[in-house]
């Protein structure tokens, strides 16, 4: 089991390995005998690729745990450990920029290079876990717990595709290898728990029994409809598993119908009052066999370059990044308050063009205004001037002599 997951976490693929099953069944005791041989062999791997490596491999470590919905680092609970800056609301996942992951934000990914190394981030997390002291386990945790290897390695190869003889371009692969201790799948009634949770860093309520035990029936759920067995027994078209219902499949989403090599575990227990959980955990594991995915290598290529000087300056730019993926996010963010800052600054611009624009129309209306009074006045003089006129035509046919006067008053008007 650990050499298949190994060998794919090195080709480049994403591995999960999934322990499920009742509590006290032992599940974290194959999880504590697994997970040191597993990273074992892949450090030795690292190692045994550094010599012949043009570029440093790196493997990076990080370990959370999932309860009542809520994301905990145990890392940083770790080193905040009896300290006031403890996270008591849980990390966000979010959405990846390809829109069919998701990740964890702020998530704390350690550097690794040896075994010990990785024992004792292990051992300080472990200190931070929930558990629940029960009938049939005295130290059951009450949470999903994930433990994660990230290898990037960074190497160079020759175009195939180019016209050009002799180019070379830079290839990242990263990979994730994850260890998933999950809670007991049996039903809240059957737990036989304690009334308090034990755990070093603080007290938590037994509310979260029961998201937990949702969080496991969502995950089910999402399992037996990505099961390719469905439409055979039921003759009808299954309707897609919806894995943003918890937090749980949403960080699974890849592992259960995704691109990730996914390896599950049914644990069952050998004492016989167990028989009718350990048949459901069979079942379980049955229909999880039917899942189909289709693994990919995560692969990324850089534009080739034609001379060796461009290739160094590409290395010598990603050896100055310590996480590229991190990088870009924050690029992204500066990018998006940038412009929303150029946005407010244009919508003020645009105020301010409007405003002089409104005050341009409300001076030509007062021009335009002023000119049709003065036409007005214009018109109302020339009518009265007419009348006069006629006025005086009038007189000149009765009274010659009386009309000089008025044709002169006329010709001043025309005049003016």
């Amino acid at each position: 089991l650990g050499p298949d997951l190994v060998n794919s976490a090195m080709q480049g693929y994403d591995t999960t390995l999934i322990v499920y099953g009742q509590t006290g069944a032992g599940k974290s005791h194959n999880v504590n005998e697994l997970w040191p041989l597993i990273c074992d062999q892949l450090l030795y791997q690292v190692h045994e690729l550094v010599p012949t490596a043009e570029h440093p491999v790196t493997v990076e470590f990080s370990m959370y745990e999932v309860y009542n919905e809520q994301v905990t680092d145990l890392l940083t609970n770790a080193r905040q450990f009896n300290t006031a800056a403890t996270n008591t609301h849980g990390l966000r996942v979010k959405t990846a920029d390809n829109g069919g992951s998701y990740y964890i934000e702020d998530l704390s990914c350690i550097q690794v290079s040896t075994y010990q190394d990785v024992m004792h981030l292990v051992e300080s997390g472990r200190h931070c876990q929930k558990v629940l002291a029960r009938n049939n386990a005295r130290r059951a945790s009450t949470a999903h717990v994930f433990m994660t290897w990230a290898v990037t390695h960074i190497y160079e190869e020759r175009c195939a595709w180019t016209h050009v003889q002799g180019d070379i371009q830079l290839v990242k692969k990263m990979s994730h290898l994850s260890i998933l201790d999950m809670a007991g799948s049996e039903r809240p009634s059957t737990a036989n728990g304690t009334n308090g949770i034990k755990s070093p860093a603080k007290h938590v309520p037994d509310r979260g029994n029961t998201s937990t035990y949702q969080s496991m029936s969502t995950f089910r759920q999402c399992v037996r409809r990505q099961s390719r067995s469905a439409d055979v027994t039921q003759m009808i078209q299954p309707t897609a598993p919806d894995f943003r219902a918890s937090v749980l499949t949403k960080l699974l989403k890849s592992s259960i119908g995704g691109s990730t090599k996914t390896v599950l575990l049914a644990v069952v227990s050998p004492s016989e009052c167990d028989a009718e959980e350990s048949r459901r955990t069979l079942d379980f594991a049955e229909q999880a066999r039917n899942v189909f995915a289709r693994a990919t290598i995560n692969r990324k290529v850089w534009r080739p370059v034609s001379n060796r000087l461009g290739l160094d300056t590409q290395i010598h730019s990603l050896h100055l990044e310590k996480n590229l993926e991190v990088v870009e996010r924050e690029a992204a963010r500066a990018m998006d308050s940038r412009e929303m800052r150029l946005g407010s600054a244009e919508r003020e611009k645009r105020g301010a063009r409007n405003r002089d624009r409104g005050k341009r129309e409300a001076y030509k209306l007062s021009s335009v205004a002023t000119s049709t009074h003065a036409a007005e006045l214009s018109l109302s003089d020339f009518q009265d001037g007419h009348t006069e006129h006629l006025d005086a035509q009038d007189l000149h046919l009765h009274d010659p002599a009386a009309s000089k006067g008025f044709e002169a008053r006329i010709r001043r008007f025309h005049e003016y």
